[in-house]
């Protein structure tokens, strides 16, 4: 994996626990491997464009315009973002969270 595609995954993952901890407390640690949309309740649809606006912000990519989510991981969203900073010079962490 290449090195700005690790720190996208990393700093994707932080904003998710951030997100997440608000509301399930004492949570630590998000697994990209599962699906973005997904029945465990782990965040309801505000903290999904809450997530979508702060990649918009970061990367200034929009999540949503390769279609709908359903099926797709938080992994292969941080590949799409990789590819489209790489492909059009994103503003790849320019943004501080």
């Amino acid at each position: 994996m290449n090195q700005a595609k690790q720190d996208i995954r990393e700093r994707l993952e932080a904003r998710l626990v951030e997100i997440i901890a608000r509301s399930h407390e004492g949570y630590i640690q998000f697994d990209l491997a599962s699906p973005i949309v997904s029945n465990e309740g782990l965040m309801d649809s505000l903290d999904l464009a809450e997530v979508f606006a702060w990649i918009e912000q970061q990367y200034e990519v929009c999540p949503m315009q390769e279609g709908g989510l359903g099926g797709v991981l938080w992994e292969d969203l941080v590949t799409m973002v990789d590819a489209q900073v790489n492909d059009h010079g994103g503003c790849c962490g320019s943004v501080s969270s």
